[in-house]
């Protein structure tokens, strides 16, 4: 009886928990209300005011891509347009805040690491001006973009020893590089850069080895994986025994995220521009991307809107031996305007 009692207890806390009293909202990338069906956030909210259920991604078929449960509480405030909201995590600390000025049109979201450090930065402005910024855990920098009128005005990533990774600067008026889109290994040499071509569908590609010497184009396969050097070990270069140049067949594990954030770039959409990117990707032994040159840009507005995405795929770590090695990946992107 008494255990009858137990079970009954658990079914109605469960039931008054996640029953008919709950709030149940759904927001579009930019938090905005959505319909159901083409929702890529759900937000449950309890009776007792803490969200159960947070960052359901959705295709548009409505299937689950990714599902993360947590426990928050949550505060909002308003005065007049400007709103802040703040969320915090079981443990009463602040993981988000969002400030919001609705005369300005004009928003800024913060998160943060549970150590209360800062884990990145969004502000978005009504003339489509905007800053994007990332943090390591240590606090260094982990990348910043800066864009006016949806078009990329600069673009920087670090390594964690805050060596910069890749830096580049696009010209305001014409869509090209102010100097040259830049890798960097994790000392600060220069590995690679791409300088701007004859016309929007070329680019010259140039890579280097750690003495600063040119490769070869026809030896940039052959060579990269056994001087390219893993973020995580700035000192220890990968073995010849530890890559795999030979080209293997793979999908990122998180190609729909990443195509989501780079989207349709507003200047070919206006301009009627279709076409595929190739990007030839080199991957470390973890499955994360180390460098990147393409096969095929297929217009410069589309390769330039892919590329300050692509560090963010990654992949299953290629097998060779029993063992996880480094290796070479194509990766097309698709844009077709759907009439």
């Amino acid at each position: 009886m008494k255990h009858i009692l137990i079970f009954l207890v658990m079914i109605l806390t469960l039931s008054l928990t996640y029953g008919q009293k709950q709030k149940v909202s759904y927001l579009d990338s930019n938090f905005q209300p959505a319909s159901q069906s083409f929702s890529l956030y759900e937000c449950i909210e309890g009776p007792d005011g803490n969200l159960y259920k947070k960052t359901i991604r959705k295709k548009v078929d409505n299937s689950l891509i990714f599902e993360y449960w947590f426990k928050t509480k949550r505060e909002s405030r308003r005065l007049g347009n400007f709103v802040e909201e703040k969320a915090y995590d079981e443990n009463g600390q602040l993981i988000s805040q969002i400030k919001k000025d609705r005369s300005k049109r004009s928003r800024k979201v913060k998160e943060y690491y549970p150590n209360g450090k800062l884990r990145s930065v969004l502000e978005e402005n009504k003339d489509f001006t905007g800053l994007d910024e990332s943090y390591f855990e240590n606090g260094s920098l982990k990348h910043r973009a800066v864009w006016n009128d949806t078009r990329p005005l600069s673009y920087y990533l670090n390594y964690p020893n805050s060596q910069p990774r890749i830096q580049v600067e696009f010209d305001s008026v014409e869509f090209k590089y102010k100097d040259a889109f830049k890798f960097f290994y994790p000392d600060g040499k220069l590995m690679a850069k791409f300088l701007n071509g004859p016309s929007t569908s070329k680019i010259e590609i140039q890579v280097f080895d750690r003495m600063g010497q040119l490769i070869p184009s026809e030896k940039v396969d052959s060579l990269l994986p056994t001087i390219a050097i893993t973020e995580f070990n700035a000192l220890m270069p990968l073995q010849k025994n530890d890559s795999n140049t030979d080209l293997i067949e793979s999908s990122p594990s998180n190609m729909n995220i990443v195509m989501r954030s780079i989207g349709y770039p507003k200047p070919a959409r206006d301009s009627g521009i279709q076409g595929v990117v190739i990007l030839r990707m080199l991957l470390d032994n973890k499955g994360n991307p180390q460098f990147f040159y393409p096969l095929n840009i297929g217009h410069r507005i589309l390769f330039d809107s892919v590329a300050l995405k692509a560090m963010n795929l990654r992949f299953e770590p290629a097998m060779k031996d029993g063992r996880k090695v480094s290796c070479w990946i194509n990766i097309p992107f698709n844009f077709k305007l759907i009439d």
